[in-house]
């Protein structure tokens, strides 16, 4: 059957990642972080106004009311939604609807930065590739999509370099918002997400 490789990364990251490079990708010029702040914020705002009231827990999952009628997109006029798309076990949770839990590995993206060779073994023995066939050592060297482009764009321009955190509160607010979605995404897929917050 058909096997699915989910890469997650701590959501936080990849939200405020994600705004970085829209700024970049439409030369959208934010000299200091209060901007950026102001876009996760409008993102949050944008989000708790969607999310299910009272959020029943799992409501994603089938068997919930919500659910009843299938898993729901609720960003479909703007899935560019910075919270909307780090709520991964949502976004597993309709695969989970059509293939086994068995053949859904998800791994974290810190892990596979941090070790390419053991998540590279890991992704091999989940779809059957015999790891010790394969040179990993030379398959983990090699790029695949380089930052370029973007690099191309960027040149001498530095002011769309965002430098330092974002503001503790609004980190403290998606970690609020993210860590049911977390815990479920532990429970359901037995990754632990325990350092993203």
């Amino acid at each position: 059957g058909v096997k699915l490789i989910f890469l997650a990364r701590n959501p936080i990251e990849r939200m405020i990642s994600q705004h970085r490079m829209r700024e970049r990708l439409q030369n959208f010029q934010h000299s200091k972080s209060k901007a950026l702040e102001n876009q996760l914020e409008a993102d949050i705002s944008a989000f708790l106004k969607k999310e299910p009231k009272p959020m029943p827990r799992n409501w994603w999952r089938k068997g919930t009311s919500v659910a009843n009628k299938g898993i729901p997109c609720l960003f479909t006029d703007d899935y560019l939604n910075g919270v909307w798309s780090g709520l991964y076990i949502v976004h597993l949770s309709r695969w989970l609807q059509h293939f086994d839990r068995r053949n859904i590995l998800v791994l974290k993206s810190e892990d596979f930065f941090a070790d390419p060779a053991t998540a590279v073994k890991q992704a091999f023995e989940f779809i059957s590739l015999d790891p010790a066939k394969v040179n990993i050592a030379s398959v983990v060297k090699q790029v695949f999509n380089s930052n370029t482009a973007m690099d191309a764009i960027n040149t001498n321009n530095t002011a769309l370099k965002y430098e330092g955190d974002i503001d503790p509160k609004v980190r403290e607010r998606l970690r609020a918002i993210f860590q049911p979605y977390n815990d479920a995404l532990t429970e359901t897929f037995g990754i632990d997400t325990s350092d993203w917050s």
